[in-house]
Parts: C-alpha cells; structure tokens; sequence
C-alpha cells in the first residue's frame, strides 16, 4: 500500500460491493447496481431537487438548471436552461 496522508485520502462507500456493470452508470435506473456506489456522493446531481411532501408549490432548489422547466402548450417538450458552467 501506498503512504497517503489520510488528509490527501477520499474514501466513497459501496455497500453494494463490486459494480456489476460499469458501463451502465445511472443512479437513476432501477436495479442498475449502482445507485450508491460512490460516485454519485462526489461527481452527480440533479437538475432541481423538490420537496415530495409539499409538492410543486413547496421548495424548489435548482442545483445544476437555473430555473424551473418551461413546458410547451401541449407538454410535450420541456426546455432547461442549464447555470453558468454547467455543460451537458
């Protein structure tokens, strides 16, 4: 082993153990295998975080977009407007 200063030292959990398919990375699928093997704790986000018990109407945080969605007529297209820096 090497001799890292444990203040130089990121360690991310993985209760899962090893990810079964890394190439298949989103947190987002169900039964993906990876939704808490670590990377999602340093490198992910969402668009907005909402508050599910309040609804729509509750606390909006936007993280990565810089405002809520805005949907078209018929709600069949939504456009997000990324903050500075943001690249998708």
């Amino acid at each position: 082993p090497q001799n890292i200063p444990r203040k130089d030292l990121l360690i991310l959990e993985n209760p899962e153990g090893t990810v079964k398919n890394a190439g298949w990375f989103n947190i987002w699928v169900i039964n993906a295998s990876s939704q808490s093997n670590g990377l999602q704790q340093a490198a992910l986000d969402t668009l907005w975080y909402i508050d599910p018990e309040s609804g729509l109407d509750g606390v909006w945080d936007n993280s990565l977009a810089a405002d809520k969605p805005q949907y078209n007529a018929d709600f069949t297209e939504m456009t997000v407007k990324l903050r500075s820096g943001i690249f998708w």
